[in-house]
């Protein structure tokens, strides 16, 4: 056995090894872009994810000098070797980068780095479009070779094997998720309806207790009232939680709502949450007019958005939350309500930005779903609403939703 099929062998065993013991999608970039620079004896390595709504390729993990500055950086598809190699799926190697016209020299130049020399090899399971392409530079001692190319061609097989299987147990737990809470959805419905059925059935008992107490009748008809209230949301967010996991959005159910005085509240529950974290919550919340919204998809809104800034700013940080009324015709052609939150925390690079807001975000957490941004979004887009964000790596993160006060739906 030639010494090429044994180092096949010893790589195929490693990446194996490394990469189906990895749990989150993240992990498993970082292992794949170590074990290809390893065996090549690479200076710096590039993991570009293909997103085909823009048809660019997103820079996801990078390692190499200033690699921060270019993560989460988007490139044309079409552009340079990595989009060659991402359109053919066939791997390229490039023994003089400095003089060859297909290398996209401006990447390089944005952070100061000369590429002498590269490999560039496609992310690709057997019989499906690449997910992205995986790109070395300059090696360390010498060229690179054929002999490093096939190499990384092994390592980029079973590496998009693995990344696949995540993406598909991920999609599977989903699923799963999916039809035990629209399980839970319809049987609570049940338990619901048989709740308010006994509301209606104590008409006359109430009455009795008009003629009897009369000063407690109305703290009465008050907590019938909540646990009618209570019940009828319970069912109304499993329902809400279930249609996020699937995609689909719930049908909304509008009521005159005051935005103010649901995110005050929002406010003052999140704020025992916010003192054991050690972190503090600055309200400035303007009045605003009555609106017409979906209170649960609102509060559920506001206990993400809030809960997720708490977390971000953790410990010993501070969230700002700030609710205002839009002037007269700045939503399209109507009037809306702005809230912003904003934490002190440590940020996130722009993929990760672009992923909350577009609703493909997975939490990084080991109990996470990622479940309350897409429950956010939900509700923005229920509404009508527009949603946006802005973040720098260690200085914190803002999001802005503006929602108009009369959704056109």
């Amino acid at each position: 056995m030639d010494t090429l099929s044994i180092d096949r062998i010893s790589v195929i065993r490693s990446v194996t090894e490394e990469l189906f013991t990895a749990l989150g999608f993240e992990e498993r970039l970082r292992r794949i872009l170590e074990i290809a620079m390893r065996s090549a004896d690479a200076e710096g390595g590039t993991i570009f994810l293909h997103d085909p709504a823009s048809n660019s390729l997103v820079f996801r993990y990078v390692v190499g000098e200033r690699a921060n500055e270019l993560i989460g950086k988007r490139i044309d598809a079409d552009m340079g070797k990595a989009g060659k190699v991402l359109r053919t799926g066939e791997a390229e190697l490039t023994p003089n980068a400095e003089s060859d016209t297909e290398v996209n020299r401006k990447v390089g130049a944005s952070i100061g780095r000369t590429t002498r020399d590269l490999i560039t090899v496609p992310l690709r399971s057997h019989g499906e479009p690449p997910l992205g392409v995986m790109q070395v530079v300059n090696k360390r001692h010498g060229t690179f070779t054929e002999e490093d190319k096939a190499l990384l061609e092994v390592i980029a097989d079973v590496a998009a094997m693995a990344l696949r299987n995540a993406e598909l147990a991920r999609d599977a737990e989903l699923a799963h998720l999916g039809q035990t809470l629209g399980s839970l959805s319809h049987d609570l419905k049940n338990k619901v309806f048989a709740i308010v059925g006994w509301l209606d059935t104590i008409g006359p008992e109430i009455d009795e207790v008009r003629e009897k107490a009369p000063e407690a009748y109305p703290n009465i008809l008050e907590a019938l009232a909540a646990i009618r209230g209570a019940a009828t949301d319970v069912h109304h967010y499993t329902k809400l939680i279930a249609d996020a996991v699937r995609g689909t959005v719930s049908e909304i159910n509008l009521q005159p709502t005051n935005f103010s005085d649901m995110a005050e509240q929002a406010v003052a529950r999140k704020s025992a949450d916010a003192r054991m974290r050690g972190v503090k919550i600055v309200p400035d919340i303007e009045p605003t007019d009555e609106a017409m919204m979906d209170r649960v998809y609102i509060n559920s809104l506001l206990e993400n958005l809030i809960h997720n800034a708490i977390e971000a700013a953790s410990p010993a940080g501070t969230v700002f939350v700030t609710v205002r009324q839009c002037p007269p015709g700045a939503f399209l052609e109507g009037d809306c309500v702005m809230l912003e939150v904003r934490d002190t925390g440590k940020g996130m690079p722009d993929h990760k930005l672009q992923e909350i807001l577009e609703g493909r975000a997975v939490s990084s957490k080991a109990n996470g779903s990622g479940l309350g941004t897409r429950i956010i979004r939900k509700a923005i887009l229920a509404h009508g609403g527009r949603w946006e964000g802005e973040s720098e790596e260690g200085s914190g993160t803002t999001f802005r939703i503006r929602l108009p006060l009369r959704p056109a739906i």
